[in-house]
């Protein structure tokens, strides 16, 4: 990989994208066109440095560090894709010898852009099918995304994040415990998941048929999911529910969505479930994780995005505030008191703030991804997206072991996490949990392992194996 120097300049391009515009040729106060909606340690090459967070223009504001200089013209966009989102050709991203850290990073805003552009009267991204339709005994029953058009979300209060706790009351957990996350209106904090096509197509292959465990233990362990695959987590805060308003600016500061959740409680053990009743509510948008195979990359590049109302920097806790208010932080509590789970009281609300903004990684990787937040929240000025934050990228050299990835082939944000789906363990990042390593597939007191292979990166693969195996036994 170029020394990251040359990473600092200002004309960096994949295959036909471009990135060659300065600041002072974007136009003040330019808004964003209708084409969007308006309503997931140590390294070569990179070396660790201070971290460092962006401004907003709306809601609060994060300053730069001094020894962290912004570095305006080192990565930026297309404005093409503010104003005619598309999908990156993955086919087309450059190779080791001429790839860039920017690089990395504008494909994760390219992508971000078009998929939360608005297709028909929803985004991009809710048109995706969920692994519930993909992941069934037999095999999915409907073509893809195995969903009529504007049938509702599927959000669940837990997040897969290992198949160590797999049975179908909780694949998706917010960790690899019983945590979940509960915000300052004391609502459970829900998820949802999405594929796209060239995933589906990819494990409903009459060759793979993956969603069959026996299949997925037979496959080879150097296959790898296509270019262009993606798999995306989004969490959500309720806005509104049984007609009671919770976010009273929601439809002016969120992308929201209407639905149904399922109502969670504390059973009688302390163990906190979701029940089969559903209640309607409206949800406000607040992260999106989005991981996607490009050319020379299948260990996917992992990319980050939250809403700036989310929680402040651990760093920041306890500074003097300027009257702002966060979803996920009551204002008061220490940096130690944070992002803490009391299992006594599930269902109370969590304290959350930032370990490591951005993710870490070296001044080069912090300040292309300032760059980039600086752009996509000017040019989304006057529509609900410029208060959602790019925080960052990780990737690898392309190697992919059938173990954790060595250190030394880690690249970008090295200690990444999100505050609303790794809140209790931000100081790892994506690929301690997505790796081609062994898995457990755990149904009640059965385990069966899946041995090392490229395609358990994906935990959809794994955790919903166990969920449908669970359902077949029910």
């Amino acid at each position: 990989m170029r020394d990251e120097v040359e990473q600092m300049s200002g004309n960096n391009r994949i295959g036909s994208w471009a990135a060659s515009a300065s600041w002072t040729s974007l136009l003040p106060g330019l808004l964003l066109v209708p084409a969007l909606v308006l309503g997931c340690k140590g390294s070569g090459g990179e070396g660790s440095s201070s971290s460092s967070s962006s401004s907003s223009s709306s809601g609060p504001k994060l300053d730069l560090p001094p020894d962290l200089p912004p570095a305006p013209d080192a990565c930026l966009a297309d404005k093409s894709w503010f104003t005619a989102p598309s999908q990156p050709d993955g086919s087309k991203f450059p190779g080791n010898d001429k790839v860039t850290n920017c690089d990395f990073h504008l494909w994760s805003i390219q992508t971000y852009l078009w998929l939360t552009s608005k297709q028909g009267d929803q985004t991009v991204f809710e048109a995706f099918a969920n692994p519930n339709a993909l992941f069934v005994p037999g095999g999915p029953t409907k073509p893809y995304p195995g969903h009529d058009p504007g049938e509702g979300e599927v959000m669940l209060a837990r997040m897969a994040k290992d198949s160590s706790s797999a049975d179908i009351a909780d694949v998706f957990q917010a960790g690899p415990g019983n945590e979940i996350l509960v915000d300052q209106n004391g609502e459970v904090v829900y998820y949802s998941n999405h594929l796209d096509k060239q995933f589906w197509d990819f494990i409903n292959a009459a060759d793979n048929q993956f969603w069959d465990l026996a299949k997925l233990q037979a496959a080879n362990p150097e296959l790898d999911f296509p270019v262009d695959s993606l798999e995306l987590k989004a969490s959500w805060r309720v806005a509104e529910k049984n007609g009671k308003v919770l976010i009273p600016d929601a439809d002016e500061r969120f992308y929201v969505v209407e639905t149904e959740i399922p109502v969670v409680e504390v059973d009688a053990d302390g163990d906190v479930t979701e029940t089969e009743k559903r209640v309607p509510a409206k949800m406000a948008l607040i992260a999106i994780h989005v991981a996607g195979v490009v050319e020379h990359h299948p260990e996917f590049i992992w990319a980050t995005f939250e809403h700036v109302d989310n929680a402040p920097d651990c760093a920041a806790v306890g500074q003097p505030t300027t009257g702002q208010t966060w979803s996920l932080y009551d204002g008061k509590a220490s940096a130690s008191a944070c992002n803490q789970y009391y299992p006594n009281n599930p269902l109370g609300p969590v304290n959350v703030c930032r370990a490591q903004p951005h993710g870490a990684g070296s001044d080069t990787n912090q300040g292309n991804i300032v760059s980039l937040d600086k752009q996509l929240r000017e040019l989304t000025a006057g529509t609900v997206w410029a208060n959602y934050t790019y925080v960052g990228a990780i990737w690898s050299t392309g190697v992919v072991p059938l173990n954790n990835p060595p250190p030394d082939d880690l690249r970008g944000s090295l200690i990444l996490a999100n505050t609303t789906m790794e809140t209790f363990k931000q100081d790892e990042n994506c690929f301690s949990c997505h790796n081609a390593g062994v898995h457990d597939v755990t149904v009640g007191i059965k385990t069966t392992q899946v041995n090392g292979k490229h395609i358990n990166l994906s935990h959809f693969v794994v955790n919903y194996q166990a969920a449908q195996q669970a359902k077949a036994t029910k």
